[in-house]
């Protein structure tokens, strides 16, 4: 339910932690106005059926009730704004830093990863943790904040019915948890589809005309095709396992809040418990099971971008195995760059340098030596696989030789 990570992205930033901080406290706020919203009605009913009172005679009520309903809209208003504030800067910072990570491990890791994977994960994995961010978050907030004030409220005024929605709260939270982790399996592979789909797909279309040239690109079509129908039944799945949740969990709150309606109904028969009172804890029991319904719904709708943090930081927490890791590309400074003094360079020397790739026993270079001179074109000529592109990375700095010395 919870990555750490993704928190942590969180409160490292000063203003999505005062968002996220303010959105607990417009919750609190939230569940103090449904109180006194339920109070407000009970009280109107209570004097008009019970004691006849005229319009006039509840103008005042009516005003005080309207003004409540005002003050929850821009409460739920105002929830949102920062909700949408916390998910834009969190997800800007993790896109800046999945950049930046890409740019530092550099084409030597980029080499044994699929393009279109690392472009979906860097566009949809990013946008799919918006629901986690703007929606699941501060309905958790919620869930927790207007409950609790309700259970508050009510056990001075109905210690029985309190206990009711005490016993009964945690089963929406329990099967919540028990499909969720169904619902979340499912979209880690339908995630795992979305990527592979996508990898596949720019694959051929980078490779259109060699497909052409030999009379493959028709069965491409197949193949994309079958990948797209997998992708769709997995979606499906998805999408039945959050419809299922739904219905256990809109069936748990009906049953719950029935439950407390007969208990009130029979308290009031016996003259156990006044209408004004019954009729405000009854007013408050949907109110209670809503945000936890609400949670197990936005859960769902969060599970995708879930299922992309993972991939996110798998690439956050790679380093290059070249032997670049430490080398810190700086941002290009233009005004530092061109006030620096040209030094001149005379040549590049290879000094017996050999080169391995991590997980290879064999040597890509092997004891190479060689001189690149100012004013001069030098020629790498070889076979595929021979290192010529390995010495251009070895020159830019992707990595760094295995054995021997680079000397400028």
């Amino acid at each position: 339910m919870f990555n750490r990570r993704l928190l942590h992205s969180i409160l490292a930033d000063r203003k999505a932690t005062i968002a996220l901080a303010s959105t607990i406290g417009l919750a609190i706020a939230g569940g103090i106005l449904i109180m006194w919203q339920a109070r407000t009605i009970s009280a109107i009913c209570a004097r008009v059926f019970l004691q006849g009172a005229s319009l006039n005679e509840m103008k005042g009520a009516l005003t005080a009730l309207l003004i409540i309903l005002f003050l929850r809209s821009g409460v739920v208003w105002v929830q949102e704004a920062l909700a949408d504030i916390t998910a834009r800067r969190v997800k800007s910072t993790l896109r800046t830093a999945l950049c930046d990570q890409l740019f530092h491990l550099g084409p030597l890791y980029l080499r044994a990863e699929r393009t279109g994977e690392l472009n979906n994960t860097l566009v949809e994995g990013i946008e799919a943790l918006d629901a986690y961010f703007r929606e699941f978050l501060a309905q958790f907030a919620i869930a927790i904040a207007v409950p609790l004030t309700i259970l508050i409220f009510i056990f001075p005024i109905d210690w029985v019915s309190g206990i009711m929605l005490l016993v009964t709260a945690p089963l929406i939270p329990i099967f919540m948890i028990l499909i969720g982790s169904i619902a979340s399996t499912l979209s880690k592979h339908q995630w795992q589809l979305l990527s592979r789909m996508s990898a596949h797909y720019l694959d051929v279309f980078q490779g259109l005309a060699t497909l052409k040239i030999f009379g493959q690109s028709r069965a491409q079509i197949q193949v994309i095709s079958k990948i797209g129908r997998e992708h769709a039944a997995a979606t499906l799945r998805v999408l039945r396992v959050a419809f299922l949740s739904s219905f256990t969990l809109e069936l748990i709150a009906t049953l719950s809040t029935a439950i407390i309606a007969v208990g009130i109904g029979l308290r009031l028969l016996n003259s156990s418990l006044k209408f004004e009172e019954a009729l405000f804890v009854l007013f408050l029991a949907p109110d209670f099971y809503l945000p936890l319904r609400q949670l197990g719904q936005r859960f769902h709708a969060s599970t995708a971008g879930a299922s992309a943090a993972e991939r996110i930081f798998e690439i956050l927490d790679s380093h290059s195995s070249n032997g670049a890791q430490d080398i810190i590309y700086p941002t290009p400074d233009s005004q530092r760059l061109s006030n620096r003094p040209t030094i001149p360079i005379s040549e590049i020397q290879f000094q017996n340098v050999s080169f391995a790739y991590p997980g290879e026993t064999h040597s890509v270079l092997k004891q190479m030596s060689f001189t690149l001179k100012t004013g001069t074109r030098t020629a790498l000529v070889g076979a595929s696989g021979t290192g010529k592109s390995t010495i251009a990375s070895l020159l830019l700095r992707f990595a760094h030789p295995t054995e021997g010395q680079i000397k400028i």
